[in-house]
């Protein structure tokens, strides 16, 4: 065999080998994504916790009265959710509110908001550690409800997830 020749079958040859391993050095899946949900109520008429509530911690009740009107914040039983990569999952917050949560990703997230079995509102974005996204609307009562959500930390994730016994 002449040199070019050679060369031409040993090219090829390399790129075939390169193409036969590919699978071994594909990146791996993505990760479920551990989320923590909260349905907060915000509102200036009530002054004790409605049923399924409780009086919001005061440093998270202060943050929000930054960015929102109401003096009283209560918050519904936090929810531990694990989402899968490029799957939705409904959250059943209560008898009105749910969202839908789609993990698209790296810290991405995609979620819709319904009241009742409407959607109420749509957003997507990047949830970085230890800070909340927080989705809301105005009620006729004028008051809010908000859904809260956050990574859970990785270690509390570990702890926390339980897997399904068969």
């Amino acid at each position: 065999m002449n040199a070019s020749v050679c060369k031409f079958v040993s090219t090829w040859a390399a790129a075939g080998l390169l193409a036969a391993a590919s699978p071994l050095f594909a990146a791996s899946p993505e990760p479920p994504l551990n989320v923590e949900v909260r349905l907060v109520l915000g509102t200036d008429t009530l002054k004790s916790a409605p049923a399924d509530f409780k009086k919001m911690d005061p440093a998270l009740a202060k943050t929000l009265s930054r960015s929102f009107r109401w003096s009283e914040y209560y918050e519904g039983k936090p929810q531990k959710v694990q989402a899968p990569a490029q799957q939705s999952q409904k959250v059943i917050l209560d008898q009105d509110c749910s969202i839908e949560l789609k993990n698209l990703g790296k810290s991405r997230i995609e979620v819709k908001y319904f009241s009742g079995a409407k959607e109420i509102g749509k957003t997507v974005n990047t949830l970085p550690p230890q800070n909340w996204l927080t989705l809301g609307s105005v009620d006729k009562s004028n008051s809010a409800k908000f859904v809260m959500i956050r990574l859970v930390p990785e270690k509390a994730a570990k702890i926390e997830t339980k897997e399904p016994k068969n």
